[in-house]
């Protein structure tokens, strides 16, 4: 698969010059304080899947219609109820799961999602997160207990996914900044456990 460049469309994760949003905006827009700004990774990825699904899908408009860095910060605080983050952040895909889904429906609107499970194998992983990026769906990674810091209990929003001679490189957006990381390096890391979840829009069945 060497030459195989799968990205989103990367200028619909613009926000105001950042690539996603940042964590830290909570504390700088006075919504939350530094100790759990800190803690709301998993609210910001959120905020991202949300942000590039609203602006992909007519049917998911109503999810989410700012442009600005304060805009998000709405978004963010909108969230925050259905996340609950706690003192470790938000633990679990079924409490990421959970809390969009709830946010969605608080607007209106049903989401499936495409995984809720734990990544151990190097090709599982790679496949799901391909074919999501293939149908134009960002995919949520987290990390816990990750030797990489910038892993390392930690949530992150994949972009793109990238081949190159051995493996592949993951486009991903961390911290309101556009990152590369090697794939195979996340995979094999000595982390205590790590999964990936995507959303779609769930259409009511026709009567």
């Amino acid at each position: 698969m060497e030459g195989m460049n799968m990205l989103l469309n990367e200028k619909l994760f613009n926000v105001e010059g950042s690539y996603g949003g940042q964590q830290s905006w909570l504390k700088t827009f006075k919504v939350k304080n530094q100790f759990w700004a800190d803690r709301s990774c998993g609210v910001t990825a959120a905020a991202n899947l949300i942000m590039y699904l609203s602006r992909t899908r007519k049917e998911l408009s109503a999810l989410y219609r700012g442009t600005t860095s304060e805009d998000f910060v709405g978004l963010m605080k909108e969230l925050y109820p259905f996340l609950k983050p706690r003192v470790y952040g938000i633990p679990t895909l079924t409490k990421m799961r959970q809390g969009i889904q709830k946010y969605a429906y608080s607007r209106g609107i049903r989401l499936s999602f495409y995984m809720e499970s734990w990544i151990w194998d190097v090709d599982e992983g790679s496949d799901f997160i391909i074919r999501m990026l293939e149908l134009d769906r960002p995919v949520l990674l987290l990390t816990w207990n990750s030797s990489n810091r910038e892993f390392r209990n930690h949530w992150i929003t994949v972009t793109g996914m990238i081949s190159k001679k051995e493996g592949f490189d993951l486009i991903a957006s961390n911290w309101g900044r556009r990152r590369i990381y090697s794939y195979e390096e996340w995979i094999r890391d000595k982390a205590l456990l790590r999964g990936a979840i995507a959303f779609e829009f769930d259409k009511p069945k026709s009567k």
